[in-house]
């Protein structure tokens, strides 16, 4: 992986994916409805995506997730549930998912590449995991800002 024709190409596939990334990020937000939870300005995700850029492992990744659900005094976003699912979970669940965009990078990539398959596809997984945590982060600080303009708006109306 220290081809440096390799990472070009790697990075071009991460990057024609991305708008999908960003999708499943925007969804899983709007599905629970993350700016009204915890209302906080503070992304309750930084210190996930802070994890997930530490270590090199989805596993760790997912355990700390599970551990946000359960910590005393953490975001009640972990916490929320909906349609039978807990955000923890479903948060887990996507990063999960993300295999269909893992499967297609890992083909175009090791087929040009070779050999390495099993540590280029964990090394593209927790990019990806990264980069939709990321985008999920985002996407919370976009919709907590939106939700705080139309209570500003709604409060000056009432005047």
């Amino acid at each position: 992986m220290d081809d440096p024709k390799f990472y070009l190409l790697l990075q071009s596939k991460i990057q024609e994916q991305l708008d999908e990334v960003v999708q499943r990020a925007q969804k899983l937000a709007r599905d629970f409805d993350i700016a009204k939870e915890g209302s906080s300005e503070k992304s309750p995700f930084r210190n996930v995506l802070a994890v997930a850029i530490e270590t090199g492992s989805i596993e760790v990744l997912k355990n700390f997730i599970r551990y946000q659900m359960g910590r005393q005094g953490s975001s009640p976003i972990w916490k929320e549930k909906r349609s039978g699912k807990v955000f923890a979970q479903a948060l887990i669940d996507q990063i999960d998912g993300l295999g269909d965009i893992l499967a297609k990078i890992t083909a175009d990539v090791t087929d040009a590449h070779g050999g390495e398959k099993e540590r280029i596809s964990k090394a593209i997984h927790l990019t990806l995991s990264r980069l939709f945590l990321g985008y999920l982060a985002r996407e919370h600080t976009a919709l907590v800002a939106e939700s705080l303009l139309k209570n500003s708006n709604r409060s000056s109306a009432g005047r």
